[in-house]
């Protein structure tokens, strides 16, 4: 299972869930700032996510040192987002360009008590401004499954945020020698 947001019908006030609009605009009194990374601001990004999928008992599928390989080689297609509170970083976002219209989010999470304010919800609606700035149509929020089961409350919260479902398949081909 598979989540997006459809940009052209994205609409804050009538695709987001009432609780997550609050928390939007919680950020937004805050003044919490959202922003493009640079590549030393990468490892601390990356560090968030770890140990936001930690508390939470998720493994990460690469670890930092064949993320930044994959990052090197693929320069053009990676974009990384921050969520600043003053200077301090609270929340990121590791995304990949797809294609010219879909923006994928690989990776993203929060520090640990911030889940009051849900910076994770204000980073979604910041990343959905940027695809709207940027022409992507699509912003692809992952997978809401491993191995076809779903995590219902992956699923949830994506809706929530006003992600879409659809299916997302694995196809894989096999070489005979």
């Amino acid at each position: 299972i598979n989540q997006f947001i459809d940009n052209k019908k994205y609409d804050l006030n009538k695709t987001v869930k009432y609780g997550n609009r609050k928390n939007i605009n919680k950020c937004l009194k805050k003044n919490l700032k959202f922003e493009l990374l640079k590549m030393n601001q990468y490892r601390t990004a990356y560090e968030i996510i770890k140990f936001s999928r930690q508390r939470k008992n998720y493994h990460l599928s690469m670890n930092w040192d064949d993320l930044i390989i994959m990052i090197n080689n693929f320069k053009d297609n990676f974009i990384i987002f921050g969520l600043f509170e003053e200077e301090f970083m609270i929340a990121s976002a590791f995304c990949i360009k797809i294609s010219s219209k879909i923006l994928y989010v690989f990776y993203w999470g929060e520090l640990d008590g911030y889940e009051k304010i849900s910076p994770i919800s204000y980073l979604s609606y910041e990343l959905t401004n940027f695809c709207k700035e940027n022409n992507y149509q699509i912003l692809d929020l992952g997978t809401s499954s491993k191995d076809s089961i779903p995590n219902i409350g992956l699923i949830n919260f994506k809706r929530s945020l006003g992600g879409k479902i659809c299916n997302k398949f694995k196809l894989t081909k096999l070489i005979k020698h």
